[in-house]
């Protein structure tokens, strides 16, 4: 198998022997990397983050520990499998995606509660592009955020990735609350338009504060006259926006922050203030 080393060039490493009956080996067709990546590999976020299973096994044996933790995704084809495995309706050839650690290289060893099968309509290049925002989407606003299905929302950068699957979770769930979304561009906002229509209360920009003033008189508009805000704000903008986002928060409103800088001890204080 081939791995990427530090210097971010391949190399051949050895494969596990023997699998536990736990674990299956894919054939990876293709990873998904992101931002998060590049933030694990010039240190600027703790390597923790990254998926441990697999870890005992490189340390034990001293296999690619140095090597970079790129790629989380993964789409591909599974080689071999241990009997737990096989039990649980996999086989050798099925088509797969999931999370796994090391995802850049050709193959990986891995739990199959980390894998399930892949969609028959997605390519491989889709199907790696799915698993870790999605499952992010879905912690954030439902084990994290608790949200109802009659509450409303705000999520920022609604055309990123956090945004997209976010408002696909919603839309398959027939969420009944108000949606507000923030975008950068007209470009996005008709985007986001043509493909979710009416599912959307209303569209502001991320570029300025103005959305705070522009959602209360929207609520207002809609009727909503006790309402303050919103019940729930996924954040991806940066921490200048924590205020604004604290203002538009209706009582027992919450934010889930998934943005790379996170609360500063100052931002802690003005809150305790």
């Amino acid at each position: 198998m081939i791995q990427l080393d530090s210097n971010l060039d391949y190399q051949l490493c050895s494969k596990k022997v023997e699998l536990n009956s736990n674990e299956v080996e894919i054939e990876i067709k293709a990873t998904g990397i992101n931002y998060k990546d590049y933030l694990m590999y010039i240190g600027t976020i703790n390597s923790d983050l990254d998926l441990k299973y697999g870890k005992e096994y490189e340390v034990e044996n001293g296999i690619g520990i140095e090597n970079p933790m790129i790629g989380n995704d993964f789409s591909g084809i599974i080689t071999r499998l241990g009997s737990d495995a096989e039990k649980k309706k996999f086989k050798v050839g099925d088509h797969v995606c999931g999370v796994a650690s090391k995802t850049s290289g050709s193959h990986v060893i891995i739990d199959y509660n980390f894998i399930y099968h892949k969609p028959l309509n997605y390519n491989h290049s889709v199907s790696a592009s799915i698993p870790s925002i999605y499952i992010t989407s879905l912690h954030s606003i439902y084990s994290v955020g608790n949200l109802q299905s009659n509450q409303s929302i705000l999520i920022h950068s609604a055309t990123g990735g956090i945004g997209l699957s976010s408002l696909d979770l919603l839309k398959s769930k027939k969420h009944q609350g108000y949606i507000f979304l923030t975008i950068g561009s007209k470009d996005k906002e008709e985007y986001l338009k043509k493909n979710y229509g009416s599912f959307i209360t209303g569209i502001y920009s991320s570029r300025n504060k103005d959305y705070v003033g522009e959602i209360k008189s929207k609520l207002i508009e809609l009727g909503e006259i006790e309402e303050h805000g919103v019940d729930l704000i996924l954040n991806t903008l940066s921490s200048e926006f924590m205020d604004s986002n604290f203002q538009c928060l209706n009582t027992s409103g919450r934010i889930v922050d998934l943005s790379v800088t996170h609360l500063t001890p100052n931002d802690l204080q003005s809150l305790q203030i």
